[in-house]
């Protein structure tokens, strides 16, 4: 958990003196000069010119669940750490006064926002619907020691399958989570993938959305042969990544 004084400093991070900059890893007031802008422009446009074949491609796409349970299988519960920015970042899952709280999380992994959502919210009622792509994941989150098996109902969903049945009743939701996520989705099936989705939610529910975005260090550092098509990507270990703009 950060500390206090991390906590009251979060989100006003503002470099008022250069000499300041390795103070924190980010900075929340810095903008790009039109020369860094232009630089990161000609870096992706390097890396993007060679991508990978369709068949590649199709094969990455039949196998996105392999190499998933893969890096789980690898990395365990140690690659994220817990999404403790989650009561700043996004405090309305933390301040509803309701009694009865359902969220799903989409995209759950190992449970980095599950953990810190079941240790601050109080809520008899809550209930959170968690859902990965990786079965591997799914069983390390249950074994875990903060799981709580009475709050917390796990599933195997591949969300960009529409007609897949899942344990959460539509109109029900108030909140649905989606944290470095959508970005692993081809995105041709963003669309459908989120029209799906946001029908879970009831009326006045809220959609919380945090991933990679464009001019990202992660963007920049791909090879060329790496990009699939436009800011869209597969790393090394055969997960793919997105990398978004704002609309």
């Amino acid at each position: 958990m950060a500390s206090k004084d991390c906590d009251d400093i979060f989100g006003r991070r503002y470099l008022t003196d250069a000499s300041d900059v390795y103070e924190w890893n980010a900075w929340d007031d810095v903008q790009w000069t039109e020369e860094q802008e232009n630089l990161a422009k000609e870096i992706i446009f390097s890396n993007s010119t060679v991508r990978l074949p369709d068949d590649s491609q199709e094969r990455i796409e039949i196998l996105a669940h392999e190499y998933w349970d893969k890096f789980y299988s690898h990395h365990e519960d140690r690659f994220f750490k817990d999404r403790n920015w989650l009561e700043k970042e996004f405090c309305e899952l933390f301040s509803s006064t309701s009694p009865s709280v359902h969220i799903m999380e989409v995209g759950c992994g190992v449970g980095n926002t599950i953990f810190p959502i079941l240790r601050a919210v109080k809520s008899p009622g809550l209930l959170i619907y968690a859902s990965d792509f990786s079965e591997k994941a799914l069983s390390i989150l249950k074994e875990s020691k903060g799981y709580d098996a009475d709050r917390c109902i796990t599933f195997q969903h591949d969300i960009t399958k529409t007609n897949d049945e899942i344990p959460c009743p539509k109109n029900s939701l108030d909140f649905l989570v989606l944290v470095f996520v959508l970005s692993a989705v081809n995105p041709e099936l963003f669309h459908r993938t989120l029209k799906n989705l946001v029908t879970y939610l009831k009326p006045g529910g809220v959609l919380l959305f945090r991933d990679y975005g464009r001019f990202d260090l992660a963007q920049l550092r791909f090879k060329n042969g790496q990009c699939l098509k436009d800011n869209f990507y597969m790393r090394s270990d055969g997960t793919r990544v997105y990398f978004f703009t704002q609309g």
